[in-house]
């Protein structure tokens, strides 16, 4: 907030039918207005290479101005007003603010008529001007002798202190009484001063005096809100005299609070009187433009947007628990660690601040365009919506998340299989990926459909999904002073994940002959030639990896060889077959396919699985399909290479021992390599039946 450029008035002024002394600017007090050689108040102070209000340290072109920033008024500065101002600012519950009367930042000028209104209800005192620089609209329409204006800001103000009390339960603003301050404004009643902010700020609350435990005082408020971006009066009024009001019941539990509680519980406090108000939604866009901001960290020195956009977080919580929350809320102000203090109020209500962050994150996700397909809030459709980290695909960032935030990443997928992977274990993350509805490439998202931590870096197939438009969240919903250190990839193939170390090349080991490696199709259950078993165990557990990511097959297709290298495609299509003729007909793609079925499901039930299932279950999916391991051991290797992927991840094995008979020990791993295919046919008699 800057104070308007005026002199410091050095004759008495008129109240209703008071005089007021004026202020000597000689021995006037030089902590909240400082005073040049002439006795003229020096303009306020703004800091012309960075912009920022010395005031307030307001930042003017990113943060709005304590309530609500307007227009700045860039003037030039003093010493002794910034040494004045700061003491004032930055030790609230220590230094006492001037009334308008007084002086003060925003006192009225000598040309001022004064005037107050006091609401019927008691308790309320307007102050207002009826001619000169800080005059109020002066129509009166039910001709009662005061401007309807002012009668609005009484009656407004009754109204939220009202809301406030009954139906919030809260504590209403301290009196001077309580605080043997007699009767700064004439009266007992809490003070509201009607005065010309300039287009600087539209409203300040301003303490008068401070116990260890609370705090009393008075608002200021725009004369008329000329210039200003509110649709009218009545917004202006409502908005205004909400978030101010709060102020004053915030300064009734603590002396003073964290910017990013004080100032978004505030904000939240005019949704609470005004449900349509578009003040929130503006303060909570320029929350959901930072979201990988921790909620508690707002950026350092000048209060900026994101610290009233953090309203959004205290409707979502509020909304959840019930309205007596706040009370509880506002009880935590003088908790040393107010975010501990947080996620213990919250286990006292049967809640729990991860939780509850998971759920926030994926609100935030379904607004503005991605709104309207999922659980969100009523208004969500009325926000700008969060900001993709990254638009790409294949997706890859390697950063750091911070407490209680969460960054978003869409990606277009061309269907099949989705692989994910992380460079290192992130313990503490969570992920969860949404679909865009629809299948398009960006509007409404729809539920999570997988929901994952980052305690396990291997590479994955998270699942077989359709083409289309997809969300990735990532959230840090853990409490604490670090953040959290990870490099994540996802895409469309194995090969394209760029945080993780690709598969091992392909090596020969049979004769040098590099020519065709596939059977003829006629005589592929049988032919074990040389010629088509040149590649080896590596090659086919390569391959196999390759093939169990391949998207679905469609019911006519060209089917792949019996060759376990995958080499060659037989010419001929075969249609989607029975069990038993698939077997016939392309039975490396259905042991294949059999097998990997078989295996997430075993992996499923028992994650620590030793290879001995994964050996066993190619074996029975092979019998069920009327294959043998002597007549198609190249199926079997290349089934078997996938099984140990699927629960020993992408590494080169080591030789697969045999599964155990019933009622017998399993056999330790054998340090052996792995036998070659041509091995495999001529130790036929000894594999397993």
């Amino acid at each position: 907030m800057n104070p308007r450029s005026s002199a410091q008035p050095d004759v008495d002024r008129v109240v209703g039918d008071r005089e007021v002394p004026g202020i000597d600017p000689a021995t006037g007090p030089a902590l909240t207005s400082a005073i040049d050689a002439t006795g003229t108040a020096l303009a306020t102070g703004i800091d012309l290479a960075t912009g920022i209000d010395l005031a307030t340290g307001i930042d003017l072109a990113t943060g709005p101005a304590l309530s609500h920033g307007r227009p700045p008024l860039r003037c030039a500065s003093g010493l002794v007003h910034l040494a004045a101002l700061a003491a004032a600012i930055m030790l609230p519950g220590l230094a006492r603010a001037e009334r308008p009367t007084e002086g003060g930042l925003w006192p009225y000028d000598p040309k001022d008529i004064l005037a107050t209104h006091d609401h019927p209800g008691g308790g309320l005192r307007v102050h207002y001007s009826v001619d000169g620089p800080s005059v109020v609209p002066l129509a009166d329409l039910d001709a009662d002798g005061v401007p309807d204006y002012v009668t609005r800001v009484a009656e407004t103000a009754a109204e939220v202190l009202a809301l406030y009390r009954d139906v919030f339960a809260l504590r209403p603003p301290r009196t001077e009484a309580e605080h043997d301050l007699g009767p700064l404004g004439g009266s007992d009643a809490l003070d509201i001063y009607l005065v010309d902010f300039a287009g600087a700020a539209d409203g300040h609350f301003g303490h008068d005096a401070c116990d260890p435990d609370a705090c009393a005082g008075h608002l200021l408020l725009e004369n008329d809100f000329a210039g200003y971006a509110y649709a009218d009066l009545a917004e202006a009024v409502d908005t205004v005299v909400s978030h101010e009001l709060f102020h004053a019941v915030q300064a009734a539990y603590v002396v003073d609070l964290p910017v990013w509680f004080s100032e978004g519980t505030a904000v939240w406090a005019e949704r609470a009187y005004r449900p349509g108000s578009r003040d929130f939604l503006r303060l909570c866009d320029a929350y959901l433009a930072d979201t990988g901001r921790s909620l508690f960290k707002p950026p350092a020195g000048p209060v900026p947007a994101f610290a009233y956009g953090t309203a959004l977080w205290w409707d979502f919580l509020i909304d959840r628990h019930g309205p007596d929350l706040v009370d509880a809320l506002l009880q935590l102000g003088e908790a040393p660690d107010l975010p501990v203090a947080l996620a213990e109020l919250l286990r006292e209500r049967s809640d729990d601040l991860r939780l509850a962050w998971l759920e926030f994150s994926a609100w935030n996700l379904a607004t503005g365009p991605r709104a309207g397909a999922r659980d969100s809030y009523p208004y969500a459709g009325q926000l700008a919506g969060v900001t993709a980290e990254q638009d790409a695909s294949p997706l890859a960032d390697d950063d750091r998340f911070f407490s209680l935030t969460a960054r978003y990443y869409r990606l277009d997928h061309p269907g099949g299989p989705l692989w994910f992977g992380l460079a290192a274990p992130a313990p503490g993350l969570e992920f969860a990926l949404q679909a865009v509805a629809g299948g398009a490439a960006d509007g409404p998202v729809e539920p999570p459909q997988l929901a994952w931590d980052g305690a396990d870096p291997e590479p994955r197939i998270l699942a077989d999904l359709p083409p289309g438009g997809y969300w990735l969240a990532v959230v840090n919903p853990v409490l604490s002073d670090m953040s959290i250190q990870a490099h994540l990839c996802a895409a469309a193939t194995r090969d394209a994940l760029a945080c993780v170390d690709s598969l091992p090349a392909p090596e020969a080991t049979g004769a040098a002959d590099t020519g065709d490696t596939t059977a003829d199709a006629d005589a592929s259950d049988t032919d074990t030639d040389a010629s088509d078993t040149t590649t080896d165990d590596r090659t086919l557990w390569t391959a196999t990896a390759a093939a169990a990511a391949a998207p679905a097959a469609p019911a006519s297709r060209a089917c792949s060889s019996c060759s376990g290298a995958g080499a060659g495609t037989s010419p001929r299509a075969c249609p989607e077959p029975p069990r038993a003729a698939a077997a016939n007909t392309c039975p490396q793609e259905h042991v294949l396919k059999d097998t990997q079925v078989r295996a997430r499901h075993h992996h499923a039930k028992t994650p620590q699985a030793s290879a001995h299932p994964a050996v066993e279950l190619p074996h029975r999916a092979a019998s069920r399909a009327g294959l043998s391991f002597k007549t198609c051991p190249e199926r079997h290797l290349a089934a078997t290479a996938f099984a140990l992927e699927v629960f020993r991840g992408p590494r080169s094995p080591h030789s697969w021992p045999r599964a155990p008979r019933s009622g017998s020990a399993a056999p330790a791993p054998s340090s052996r390599p792995r036998p070659s295919p041509r091995a495999c046919v001529a130790s036929a008699s000894a594999a397993p039946p």
